[in-house]
């Protein structure tokens, strides 16, 4: 028996109402209380009738009774006001520090053991998810809420991180956005270092440069470090001049070249080919936030498909390193994987705390829209037969496997809590 287990039991009440009223027929569960997951009480504003008296305030849980006094609850004020102590087994008689006894339930025999076992066996399942043997048993209403909980609970997490940046900046929108376009741009392995690029480099500036794609990708280039040493092809060339003067006018300091990462990466993710990428939508768009924001319709983002770095990569992945020729495109999974992760949490986010519906509407809407990712992880859900039907399910189930099922957070899980009530 584990305390995670039978804080589930507890939270959800399931034990035999029958057996719990024969068995202590002075007490009576009004509400549980609040799951506290900080240092403290388990639950707290529980409600509880004794003898017909109501009571309110914590609850605390243990496996056994005595566990209370190896955890030293004894000692601690805070368990002073515990008005149940609820236990598997009770092994030990537990007072407040006053010496009164403490009201305790022990649930031994109040719920059906089978509920334990089927928990048991997702906890020790090897699987990538643990459940998976027995995911088409669930109800697809219970899956399709879940998600739509999932991808709420996913952008509140991104929320987080970008509210964080804009205390930074002084609510600096469109230079936080600036920033995490360009860790899009990124992809996970040089994400941080491009946000870097981004984060040294005014969002001002780039707006005054729109048009001239060539100053940008010098400017880009050379704030990424990657215009440094000896140079002897003329256009990298030319981008390492501009460069110079672009930072002696504006006093640029560049990134080291080390930051950047090209092992075990496909060559068309270089970042060479991503900052050319991203000066060719910063040449077209200029204040990137409000074009993404006014626009109606994914689809009138279509030119996000077509940004193709500068001439001299169709033959060169990196400085001075030819290559077979191949244009080098963005392309339209690309855009939609900017549009997913960036654009949309960004759009929800400023609806939200600029208190436009609308714009929460639209940005609800597009994922809605946007076909869902093709990965590893979306086609192990797709095999035990989760299959989504667009982005917002595709996100979904990737913040599920993230921080449900690797982490074996079964119990906090709709789909796992129904299967477990369902042995």
């Amino acid at each position: 028996m584990t305390e995670e287990f039978l804080y589930y039991i507890w939270q959800y009440r399931l034990m035999d109402a029958q057996k719990l009223r024969s068995g202590y027929s002075d007490l009576e569960i009004v509400h549980p209380g609040i799951r506290n997951t900080d240092a403290g009480p388990d639950f707290f504003n529980a409600r509880i009738k004794l003898g017909g008296t109501l009571w309110a305030g914590n609850v605390e849980i243990h496996v056994k009774s005595s566990d209370w006094l190896s955890h030293r609850h004894h000692k601690d004020e805070a368990y002073n006001n515990i008005i149940l102590h609820v236990v598997y087994l009770h092994d030990a008689d537990i007072r407040r520090q006053n010496g009164e006894p403490i009201p305790e339930l022990e649930l031994r025999g109040l719920f059906d053991e089978k509920l334990f076992v089927r928990f048991q066996e997702m906890e020790s399942s090897l699987d990538g998810i643990p459940c998976g043997r027995l995911l088409r048993d669930v109800n697809d209403v219970v899956v399709k809420n879940w998600l739509s909980r999932l991808f709420v609970e996913k952008m509140e997490e991104k929320a987080a991180g970008i509210l964080g940046n804009l205390d930074s900046v002084m609510m600096d929108w469109e230079q936080v956005f600036f920033e995490w376009l360009a860790w899009g741009f990124g992809l996970k392995v040089n994400a941080g270092a491009m946000m870097m690029v981004a984060r040294n480099t005014p969002v001002k500036l780039i707006a005054r440069m729109k048009g001239n794609p060539f100053r940008l990708e010098a400017l880009l280039l050379g704030q990424a470090g990657l215009l440094k040493g000896k140079i002897t092809d003329e256009y990298p060339g030319s981008l390492k001049k501009e460069y110079g003067y672009l930072a002696a006018t504006h006093h640029l300091n560049p990134l080291p070249r080390h930051i950047w990462k090209y092992a075990r990466m496909r060559p068309a993710g270089f970042p060479d080919i991503r900052l050319s990428q991203f000066a060719c939508l910063l040449g077209r768009t200029g204040s990137v936030f409000s074009c993404f924001l006014s626009a109606e319709h994914f689809s009138d983002l279509i030119f996000l498909n077509d940004l193709t770095a500068s001439d001299y990569w169709t033959d060169h992945y990196r400085i001075g390193k030819k290559s077979a020729p191949k244009i080098k495109r963005f392309g339209k999974s690309s855009a939609e994987k900017l549009l997913m992760n960036i654009v949309v949490p960004f759009m929800l986010l400023y609806g939200k705390e600029r208190n436009m519906p609308a714009l929460v509407e639209k940005a609800v809407s597009w994922i809605e829209h946007l076909p869902p990712e093709e990965n590893n992880i979306i086609r192990t859900w797709k095999s035990l037969g989760i299959i989504p039907g667009s982005a917002l399910e595709s996100q979904a189930l990737l913040h599920l496997k993230k921080q449900y099922c690797d982490r074996k957070r079964c119990l906090n899980c709709s789909i796992g809590s129904a299967i477990i009530r369902n042995p």
